[in-house]
């Protein structure tokens, strides 16, 4: 059964919703079958929203685009402060760990 017709401001509001609600990235996949908006207007949306920087896509996984509301770049980050404050490693054993916590980056 076809969803019901939505406009263009709520589904952008269902969007950026599930996007920043996500514990991690979302796939495009399983963020159109949560906001329930039709194929073409969610990429537009997500095309909008990636030009503004309030989504930004995250490497592919298993051939899936996969979108979020922190950047990589910021959560690699993130992640190599979290693991270099809890105790003193070298570098190689500080890049395995933040690797262990985000395989897909």
């Amino acid at each position: 059964m076809p969803s019901p017709s939505i406009n263009a401001t709520e589904a952008s509001v269902r969007v950026r919703r599930a996007v920043e609600s996500a514990k991690a990235p979302i796939s495009l996949k399983a963020l159109a079958k949560q906001t329930r908006v039709p194929d073409v207007e969610l990429k537009a949306i997500l095309a909008a929203n990636l030009e503004t920087r309030a989504i930004h896509r995250w490497p592919e996984v298993r051939g899936q685009q996969r979108f979020w509301g922190a950047s990589p770049d910021a959560m690699v980050r993130e992640r190599i402060l979290a693991v270099g404050s809890e105790c003193a490693v070298p570098a190689s054993a500080l890049a395995a760990q933040v690797k262990k916590r985000m395989p897909a980056y």
